[in-house]
């Protein structure tokens, strides 16, 4: 399930980036890869509920997106806008805990197909 998360996050933040910021693969996946190492630590970290551990995750990720989307040679010039910026920071910090929220859906909906009731020993 981590991996299936890890690579809806990664297309669907690709799918994005390509559209409105025009990022390589490589940067997204770095971007990516941060940020699901940032997740895993606030959700470690605060051991309280999950909405509020997101609400900590989001100004974080948000900034780390903004950092690293517009570090230098990242974008050509004449896309450099604060709105686009602001724009694919703020998609972009949404994409990861969407992705999670929908692979813990899908776990629980598979694990409750999964029955023992048929098998006797």
């Amino acid at each position: 399930m981590f991996l299936i998360g890890v690579g809806v996050t990664l297309s669907a933040k690709y799918l994005l980036s390509n559209s409105l910021w025009k990022l390589s693969l490589k940067r997204t996946s770095l971007i990516t890869f941060i940020e699901v190492v940032l997740l895993i630590v606030i959700l470690f970290a605060l051991q309280t509920n999950y909405y509020i551990r997101v609400l900590a995750y989001l100004p974080v990720a948000f900034l780390l997106n903004y950092a690293l989307t517009t570090a230098k040679d990242a974008v050509p010039r004449e896309q450099k806008t604060s709105v686009k910026r602001a724009a694919m920071a703020g998609l972009s910090c949404l994409v990861l805990p969407i992705a999670v929220q929908i692979m813990a859906w899908l776990a629980t909906v598979l694990s409750e197909m999964i029955t023992f009731k048929e098998i006797r020993v």
